[in-house]
């Protein structure tokens, strides 16, 4: 009993319940394994009600095993299976499996089907395959619900007629064993009655034929007839029109051509025609529009006809063992193409077509006498595997390395090739090792090195070029994969010619970067879109970046390319481009002619006599100032950038319409400079430091590097620049001039820094320069706790940020992780960071006080282009649109032709704070306002005209108090005039407006040449007769001359008096013209406040309450001024005077009420102020 129980439980083991494995609903199944039982099973499996019964590779004899009776089994079993066993026959029981759907039977021994099988009748797939059949009873045909029929493997002569009332079959392998060979040697016209056919394998029989019958598969699809003797094939194949996939290998060895009925099947994608006798593949294959794959291995091809690359589906194409000495042109049609084999021909090179095959994958060229590879097969980006084993290569293309995919799949094969050394060495360490010597070679080697710069307007296409240029295929670009500042790649259409290109990102706000890239020494490509081009948009998309190049790049060689040709008719694009011509010729007419005028009209002012006399020899200073801008237009003028004289189009879509042309065109205007190689020990310098694992490092440093490798090299350092500094100088250069490191000789501040990876200058702009920089930023839970910092914490950082340009430390480590430029941030690359955003004019840094302490307790940098667009509201308080009487007003334009240069008003905004670090500071886009003991400094951008004009007013009460304004504006203009040094073909004026005629309240007033800014005060005349308007009247000098400090200036106090004096006068004759109510105003904008915050006392803070003033802005006044009481209680009363509402003589009473209230008690202050200012 115990025996029977455990045999009993061993087979329970392999039972699956409903749902368990396989979806069966209600009842269970039995899933034996290979080889758990040999020679039998467990009786209990015949008291046992399953659905689906598995019994592999058994060694059973018989079923059921050892008796005639199969039970309850044949109840609900619809699925049998017992492959791989010894059976014979089936016993007449097994007849009453009548719910059985499919049955598996392959590799027994079975000489036919078991006659219980016919009465199977609701069977649908039936499997007999590798059995030792040798017919097929007739009584086949009552199984009508057959689906799918399996009698491959087995030596089947014929198949019985009655098979065709099986019309339901869909799927039906015949297929013959490999040895011996099948025997079916007619096609069986039962087959063709099968209407429902989709699959037929026939393959390894001897069929000799294709009859006309077979025309009646119409529903076939697929059809492998690989190893038969097919001598006809009928015209009738070509009815069967959704065939998809046809296997003919080996089948037509006994035909001359390809038949002709296959060429009329447009929906075949797959055709294997291995194993033939054909010489060609007739032009007749282009009918098959629909075919993907094609295998016309092993034949005897000698040639190819260019109809083949018609096929523009086609992704596999299989060419190997045949005779094929040349490829056809045409090959670069393939566009699809992923797989081709050519190996084992007789190929000796391949077209250059090949290149353009950007999907190719595979490529087999293997066992041919191929002596070179294409120098551009480096376009084949897709590829991961080349096989060029057994051929004649030398060498191998420069440009390999370029192939990732290759160098990660170790894909590349170059065994037995006659390589030279040391190209056979490295190739056997392995295909990555190979390209990191390609690599070295190029950069040591290249003749050409050059710096090209792709600059334009926003969704110009210039990413989208680039890609085109450098991959050889269309890859245009999305939105979310627009240029984020500046990309650089470095481009190698040829092997020796090494071309750095830097995209620049077109978004208004990445401008503040290009200047720092903007080169003579560099190719500059100006791209737009044609679609959006018309003679109104010309200045946004061509010309003011034309001029950005040409004035901060002079001498530049400049191109420029329309994109998107494909959208416009021809004769659209022509318009186009003969429109932009004319602008861009006649703007540089009228510039040089506004040159050369300015030019006569300085050398007309020197030849006259008074200019040509010298004191002592040394010309007088406004003398000097013209020669020097004399020569300065004369440089201008000279070294101006030739024009375009050709404008390029191109389509960046899939036809890459001239972007080929272009390619050569940029390719030629490389190398149209004599060829140069770097020298040795240059390369081993550049080698070197490109190593250094610091992000930059200082000149000094890279003294340290050139001096051991020239020492190394036995070179002298003297015969190249005369020292080591200067030697070192020529080959940073050099190198900063082909973009393979970033230095700025000219400038002070940057000069001791050598970017030797120049990505790390770009990951500085990438941290706080993006379009999308509200939409991007977001707070990540898992950053923030790894940089522990607040949700609550980062939003408010965030908005500051995009409000007012604040950007504290820590949000600068959180984007610079965020965004991948680094992985820790830590603090010396956040120094790191922040020193270069100072040294570019990036932003400034605001001192620590109790503003920055709301924002962050650590350091706070403030960028200009992120300044709300909106004066702030208090504005009109602190800085009146009408000048107050009593108040003088310094002003200073700068005036632009044209609009300024990039982003000149956001750098001199940084620069100011060089003098007003300590002021208190209002900012806005388009303004700066800022307070600097009793003077206030205004500096303002406007739209005049055509131009753009930025207004320099600085304003005081005091006479005594000019020394000042002149200080606040002479800094402002040397600020300007630092910044135009980066522009230094820029036509730019300044000139003073007269004071005097401001305070006549002239609205066109006098102004002064900005020569007057660089000429000392004449010493004892302390006025002048110089304005234009007023002819007649004393103009004080420091009116028009800067005033210098008491120290500095002789009779400074006279300058100031005569100062006063006019201020008087004009205040009397605005007296005359006012009438009694002047006396209030003279009280509040002329010395009455001054006077009252000097004999104000303890009383100042009540008293300034009382009219107004919160406490808040009182108590950081005193923190401002802790020393200078009367500074502390003027600028209260000031603030006070300004954002009150009322007329003089109101405010003035309201004033005299507070004071004479009975704890404050300034009754004595209110009379003297009554009688001095008659009130």
């Amino acid at each position: 009993m115990s025996i029977s129980r455990n045999v009993a439980d061993s087979l329970n083991q392999y039972i699956i319940e409903s749902g368990e494995g396989d979806g069966d609903l209600g009842y269970p199944s039995l899933l034996i394994p290979e080889g758990a039982y040999k020679g039998w099973v467990p009786k209990d499996i015949y008291s046992k009600t399953l659905r689906r019964v598995r019994l592999p590779f058994l060694r059973l004899l018989s079923f059921p095993v050892g008796g005639t009776s199969i039970g309850t089994l044949p109840q609900q079993l619809t699925d049998f299976s017992a492959e791989g066993n010894y059976l014979t026959k089936l016993p007449k029981c097994f007849a009453e499996c009548c719910k059985l759907t499919r049955l598996s039977l392959g590799y027994n021994h079975f000489t036919e089907i078991p006659y219980p099988v016919y009465g199977l009748v609701n069977l649908e797939d039936l499997n007999l395959e590798h059995n030792c059949l040798e017919y097929v009873d007739k009584t086949i045909g009552q199984l009508r619900s057959l689906r799918i029929l399996n009698l491959s493997g087995n030596m089947l002569r014929e198949l019985p007629p009655e098979l065709k009332q099986c019309r339901k079959i869909q799927r039906l392998y015949l297929s013959g064993k490999f040895y011996p060979r099948g025997k079916i040697q007619q096609f069986p016209e039962c087959i063709c009655g099968l209407n429902d056919l989709v699959f037929l394998d026939l393959s390894w029989q001897q069929v000799r034929n294709i009859p006309a019958s077979f025309g009646n598969l119409r529903k076939l699809e697929e059809l492998n007839l690989k190893w038969n003797q097919l001598q006809e094939v009928s015209q009738e194949m070509k009815k069967c029109t959704k065939l998809l996939r046809i296997d003919l290998s080996g089948a037509l060895r006994l035909l001359s051509a390809i038949p002709a009925a296959l060429f009329y099947l447009e929906d075949l994608h797959t055709l294997n025609l291995s194993d033939n006798f054909f010489t060609d593949v007739p032009s007749e294959v282009c009918g098959l529009i629909k075919l993907r794959h094609l295998v016309v291995q092993r034949n005897s091809l000698l040639r190819l006809s260019p109809d083949l690359y018609k096929l523009r589906y086609l992704q596999h194409l299989e060419l190997g063992e045949n005779f094929l000495e040349a490829l056809p042109e045409g090959l670069r049609s393939l566009k699809r193409l992923e797989y081709l084999g050519l190996c084992q021909n007789r190929l000796t090179d391949l077209p250059d077509e090949i290149c353009f095959l950007g999907q190719l994958r595979y490529l087999g060229l293997g066992h041919n006498k191929i002596t070179q590879l294409p120098e551009n097969i480096y376009h084949l980006q897709s590829l991961t595997t080349l096989d060029v084993n057994d051929n004649e290569l030398r060498e191998v293309p420069l440009l390999m390395d370029r192939l990732d995919l290759l160098a990660s799949n170790d894909g590349l094969h170059l065994h037995n090739n006659p390589l030279r050394s040391p190209f056979l060495e490295i190739s056997e360490q392995g295909t990555s090792q190979l390209f990191e010597y390609l690599k070295g070679i190029r950069l040591k080697e290249a003749h050409h090195r050059w710096k090209m710069i792709m600059i334009g307007a926003a969704k110009a296409g210039k990413t989208s070029l680039r890609q085109a240029l450098m991959l050889g295929r269309s890859k245009l670009t999305a939105d979310n994969e627009r240029t984020w500042v500046m990309e650089r790649h470095l481009w190698e259409p040829e092997s020796r010619l090494r071309v750095q290109i830097m995209d620049f990102g077109g978004h208004h706000i990445y401008q503040a970067a290009h200047h720092m890239f903007l080169s003579p020494d560099a190719l500059h490509v100006l791209v737009f879109d044609l679609t959006k081009y018309s003679t109104e948009a010309y200045e946004d998309l061509i010309g003011h970046w034309l001029e950005a190049i040409m004035d901060r790049a002079a001498g530049a060689k400049i191109v420029m390319v329309g994109t998107h040709c494909d959208l416009c008719t021809k004769e659209d694009v022509q318009e186009k481009r003969e429109d932009i011509l004319r602008l861009v010729r006649r703007n540089e007419a009228r510039k040089r002619n506004d040159i050369e005028r300015e030019i006569r009209k300085i050398r007309t002012e020197l030849d006259k006599p008074e200019a040509r006399e010298v004191s002592g020899g040394i010309p007088e200073i406004g003398v000097g100032r013209l020669q020097e801008k004399l020569n300065r237009l004369e440089k201008m003028l000279n070294s101006r950038s030739e024009v375009p004289d050709e404008i390029h189009v191109v389509s960046c879509a899939d036809n890459l319409y001239g972007v080929s042309d272009f390619c050569s065109f940029l390719v030629g205007r490389l190398k149209s400079v004599p060829a140069s190689g770097l020298p040795d020990h240059w390369f081993t310098f550049l080698e070197q430091i490109q190593q250094v694992p610091d992000r930059v490092i200082s000149f000094e440093q890279a003294m340290g590097y050139f001096k051991s490798v020239m020492a190394e090299n036995h070179q002298s350092m003297m015969g190249m620049g005369g020292s080591p500094e200067r030697s070192l100088e020529m080959v940073l250069k050099y190198l900063h001039s082909t973009g393979e490191i970033v230095w700025y000789s000219d400038n002070t501040e940057l000069r001791t820094t050598v970017f030797h990876r120049p990505e790390a200058l770009i990951d500085m702009l990438r941290a706080v320069f993006r379009h999308d920089f509200d939409e991007v930023v977001q707070f990540s839970p898992d950053l923030g706790e790894s940089l522990e910092l607040r949700r609550d914490r980062f939003d408010r950082m965030k908005q500051n940020f995009l409000q007012r340009g604040l950007l504290t430390r820590e949000l600068l480590r959180f984007l610079l992780v965020l965004f991948r430029l680094t992985e820790d941030a830590s603090d010396s690359f956040l120094d790191l960071t922040l020193s270069l955003m100072l040294k570019f004019s990036l932003c400034f840094k605001l001192q620590k006080s109790q503003a920055t302490a709301l924002v962050s307790p650590s350091e706070v940098v403030q960028f200009p282009w992120f300044f709300s667009s909106e004066k702030p509201q208090d504005f009109e308080g602190k800085w009146p649109q009408l000048r107050p009487p009593r108040m003088f007003e310094l002003v200073m334009e700068i005036n632009f032709s044209g609009p300024a240069p990039p982003n000149f008003f956001e750098k001199l905004s940084v620069k100011l704070h060089n003098f007003l670090y300590d002021t208190s500071r209002i900012n806005w886009q388009n303004g700066v306002l800022a307070q600097r003991n009793t003077s206030t400094l205004l500096v303002e951008r406007e739209r005049r005209n055509q131009g753009t004009t930025v207004v320099v007013s600085a304003r005081t009460e005091s006479a005594s108090d000019l020394t000042e304004l002149w200080w606040l504006v002479m800094n402002v203009r040397l600020a300007a005039m630092h910044l135009f040094k980066d522009w230094p073909l820029l036509k730019v004026e300044l000139e003073l407006v007269c004071m005097h005629c401001v305070l006549k309240g002239l609205d066109t007033p006098t102004r002064y040449p900005g020569e007057v800014f660089e000429h000392v005060i004449p010493k004892g005349e302390y006025t002048l007769k110089c304005c234009d308007r007023f002819p007649d009247d004393h103009v004080p000098t420091c009116f028009v001359f800067p005033l210098e400090e008491k120290e500095y200036q002789d009779n400074h106090d006279l300058y100031i008096k005569a100062a006063a004096d006019c201020m008087q006068s004009s205040m009397d004759e605005v007296d005359a013209s006012l009438g009694p109510s002047c006396n209030a105003e003279r009280m509040l904008y002329g010395r009455g406040l001054s006077v009252l915050s000097r004999r104000l006392t303890d009383e100042w803070t009540a008293v300034l309450m009382r009219l107004g003033v919160p406490y808040e802005r009182l108590h950081q006044l005193e923190l401002s001024y802790p020393t200078n009481f009367p500074e502390r209680v003027l600028l209260g009363l000031t603030e006070w005077r300004d954002g009150t509402e009322g007329s003089p003589e109101e405010k003035v009473e309201a004033l005299f009420t507070v004071l004479s209230e009975e704890d404050i008690s300034q009754n004595e202050l209110v009379e003297d102020l009554r009688e001095q200012f008659g009130l």
